[in-house]
């Protein structure tokens, strides 16, 4: 997770890709205070497999891939009402490696609870099957690159 100045935003790291160094590195280069997340078990390898960061301060993840210290770190960001908790059905379909623009969530298969779940806090769901991207080891947010119109950039 990050800290820039007052405000704050989610953006959790694991140290399975990113060493403390690196770490210490994002925190001088970009300002900002790094809290690293620990992933436990190894069908989640990359964070954006278990964790979304959601629109409107919301947060989707699958507890039992991470360590009890992150599980708390995430836990303390953010409040009860904010976290959407997925099922280990809906978690190894790659539920969190979702694509989020605004109200709309575009991701594999889900369960109906989990569906239902999401569009009751206002969210619209398209479901894309995605099956043959799983046997890759991905889902929908590992096919697209978010492109971003101002770069603002602090080298001189």
């Amino acid at each position: 997770m990050v800290s820039r100045g007052s405000s704050r935003m989610a953006t959790p790291s694991s140290r399975a890709r990113h060493g403390a160094h690196a770490s210490q590195r994002y925190d001088s280069a970009l300002d900002v205070t790094l809290v690293t997340i620990h992933l436990i078990d190894p069908r989640f390898y990359h964070l954006d497999t278990c964790f979304a960061p959601l629109e409107d301060g919301y947060a989707m993840y699958f507890p039992e891939a991470f360590d009890h210290v992150s599980l708390h770190r995430i836990e303390a960001f953010y409040p009860p009402e904010k976290r959407i908790i997925v099922r280990e059905a809906d978690a190894v379909s790659f539920a969190c490696n979702a694509i989020n623009v605004g109200q709309t969530i575009i991701l594999n298969r889900i369960s109906t609870k989990l569906s239902g779940q999401l569009e009751q806090l206002g969210f619209k769901v398209i479901q894309v099957e995605l099956t043959e991207f799983l046997k890759a080891g991905g889902a929908a947010k590992c096919l697209v690159m978010k492109l971003s119109r101002h770069i603002e950039s602090n080298r001189d």
